[in-house]
């Protein structure tokens, strides 16, 4: 799974400041959020802890105890990825608003805060 794999399941990568490049936070972690909240206002997020083979999805950026991640998935899984996208808004009450500053996907090359 990639980027743009991510990008079609309305997930956009964390970034320090709005830029384009990666939070330095967790040093190699993958850190991606979706870009509308639930109708209850709960924010999904997704990881790929450094070290650890698996992508997490959590209502947390940083989820530290397993009872904050909501699924636990194969690297791999991406229709397991995207079953549990839709499971999480069907308990949430759908779909809701767009976070506000949610990144929009850039092609590569694009000037700084330039949008499509």
């Amino acid at each position: 799974m990639s980027g743009p794999s991510f990008n079609a399941l309305g997930f956009s990568q964390v970034t320090d400041a709005g830029l384009s490049r990666p939070s330095q936070s967790f040093f190699n972690t993958w850190l991606y959020r979706h870009d509308h909240a639930a109708q209850d206002g709960a924010q999904l997020y997704l990881a790929l802890p450094f070290g650890i083979p698996r992508w997490r999805l959590s209502m947390l950026a940083w989820p530290l105890a397993h009872a904050d991640v909501v699924q636990d998935l194969a690297v791999g899984d991406l229709p397991g990825l995207a079953q549990a996208v839709q499971h999480f808004f069907a308990a949430h009450g759908g779909e809701g608003a767009r976070i506000p500053g949610a990144a929009s996907q850039r092609p590569h090359g694009f000037p700084k805060g330039s949008t499509r």
